[in-house]
């Protein structure tokens, strides 16, 4: 009788514990087919709709996403003006190279001319005749704001007829940006090569 009394004892709590489970089950699936029906009734815009929480995240999203973009691009934009600055500081020596190379004098110069001469202040940079008893500017450029000559050569003249720089050693101008401290070098050798 004990092992029947056993058995019965196992099968009531077995009995028990699936009728609680499946009136859990029954609970959860009644709740879900209530939700779904109530949701078929409403009107189609009311379905279709987007919650706040899911408006909030989509615009967090989209703020830190625009923000990471704008600092990179402020990055490349200070990258460019640096080397725009140096890139036109090259063209404008190879400018005044030229001009020496070919002997070319300006019409303010009536004497004998001896070079072209590109002499840098910290904000801009001219392009001179050096003509014997007068000079004659030929350009002034401004570097873009933020970005200085800090150090290097003060002027570099090159000689009429391809002789090169005036100078005994290789000169350098440095660009430097301001608030980033990012440089460029540019190089004049003195046998005139720019780079």
């Amino acid at each position: 009788m004990e092992k029947g009394n056993t058995v019965m004892v196992t099968k009531s709590v077995s009995f028990t514990m699936q009728s609680r489970l499946s009136g859990y089950v029954r609970c959860v699936l009644t709740y879900y087919v209530l939700r779904l029906t109530k949701r078929a009734s409403l009107p189609i815009d009311v379905q279709r709709g987007f919650t706040l929480i899911e408006i909030l995240v989509v615009l967090g999203i989209t703020g830190l996403v625009f923000a990471s973009g704008l600092s990179s691009f402020r990055d490349f934009d200070r990258r460019q003006r640096i080397s725009q600055s140096a890139s036109t500081l090259r063209k404008d020596l190879d400018l005044a190279k030229a001009k020496a190379f070919a002997s070319e004098k300006p019409s303010g110069c009536t004497t004998t001319l001896v070079g072209w001469r590109v002499t840098f202040n910290a904000s801009s940079y001219d392009l001179i005749a050096d003509c014997d008893v007068q000079d004659v500017t030929f350009k002034t450029v401004s570097f873009p704001s933020g970005i200085t000559k800090t150090a290097g050569a003060s002027s570099v003249t090159f000689g009429v007829l391809a002789r090169g720089t005036t100078s005994s050693s290789d000169d350098t101008v440095t660009l430097t940006q301001i608030g980033t401290g990012s440089t460029t070098v540019v190089t004049i050798t003195k046998t005139g090569t720019i780079y």
